[in-house]
Parts: structure tokens; C-alpha cells; sequence
């Protein structure tokens, strides 16, 4: 009996069936139960509930995603806008975290020549970025703008913006 044949005899096209052991059945035997509109509803409901989550949790970590690369892209900026050749930058071992960047730059100085990787941070909630200091690179901005600072006080900086952000992870 093809649909249209179930429709006319008053039976519903649409109705689930399934097959379930029957209560006094011996192995292999089965019976067929209909699921009724309110289970069919309660399983389309739970999907529902399912796809919005998932939707949810994707839509999240893109977002975080998204921030953490402006973030990363705002602390390149920063450190690079103190290089006297800031498109010979190149980064190594950067990590990111809610409100800090750190990791190493590496650029050209004032002959032409890499001087080699060194650390670097970024704070966003100051909108600071650091080179290490005494580093070789030509920081002709930096004085100007943030003013050097020694060695010590860049360690210390760096370790607190890791640590802050160690925190805030945990």
C-alpha cells in the first residue's frame, strides 16, 4: 500500500514504526510498536536542542578565535612600528593570551643585517609592546614613545604578562 493508499484509508502516512522485541518472544521474534506524535516530537525537540548547542559552541570558538588573531595582529604592529625596518620583522614562539602577547622578534638593524631573535611582549590592557633591551635593533621610536627600559624591568614585565594570563587560563 504505496502513501496516497494509507492517506485515503485514514491511516497516517508519516507514522514511525519500530521494531521491539516482544515481551514473551523467543530469540529472533519481534513485534511492531509505533512511536506516537509526542515521542517523535520529543526527538525532533532533543535534535533541535542538539544542532542549537553545537551552533552555539562553534560560533564561540570562532569568535575567540577571530579576537585572538587581532590581538596577535595589534601586538605585531605595536612591536614593529619601534624597528627602523619594521618589514623585516620576522616572529618566532608567539603566544597568545586574553590580554598579552609575548615571544621573540627578529629584524634588520640600522647596517642591514639580522641581529637575531629576541623576546618581546605585549600588553593589551596598556597598549605596550617591548623589545628586549640592549637587543642590537635600532628602536628609534621606542625612546620617543615608551621610553627604554633596562633589562630587569623588561623581565620583570614579560613574566608578569605571561603570569597574567596564566592566570586568567586558570
Amino acid at each position: 500500500m504505496d502513501d496516497n493508499n494509507k492517506a485515503e484509508a485514514g491511516q497516517n502516512p508519516w507514522r514511525v514504526t519500530r521494531r521491539t522485541p516482544a515481551p514473551s518472544s523467543t530469540l529472533g521474534e519481534t513485534a511492531d510498536r509505533t512511536l506516537s506524535n509526542f515521542e517523535i516530537a520529543l526527538i525532533v525537540a532533543g535534535l533541535l536542542i542538539f544542532c542549537a548547542i553545537a551552533a552555539l559552541a562553534i560560533s564561540t570558538y570562532l569568535n575567540n578565535e577571530k579576537s585572538r588573531h587581532l590581538l596577535e595582529d595589534r601586538a605585531k604592529e605595536s612591536v614593529t612600528t619601534t624597528l627602523s625596518d619594521p618589514g623585516s620583522a620576522q616572529f618566532s614562539d608567539v603566544v597568545v593570551g586574553k590580554t598579552c602577547v609575548t615571544g621573540k622578534i627578529n629584524a634588520k638593524n640600522l647596517f642591514g643585517g639580522y641581529v637575531g631573535y629576541r623576546k618581546f611582549y605585549y600588553d593589551d590592557t596598556r597598549s605596550v609592546g617591548q623589545i628586549e633591551p640592549d637587543s642590537g635593533f635600532a628602536l628609534t621610536k621606542l625612546d620617543k614613545l615608551n621610553g627604554v627600559i633596562d633589562s630587569a624591568d623588561f623581565n620583570m614585565a614579560f613574566s608578569d604578562c605571561q603570569l597574567t594570563d596564566a592566570k586568567a587560563d586558570g
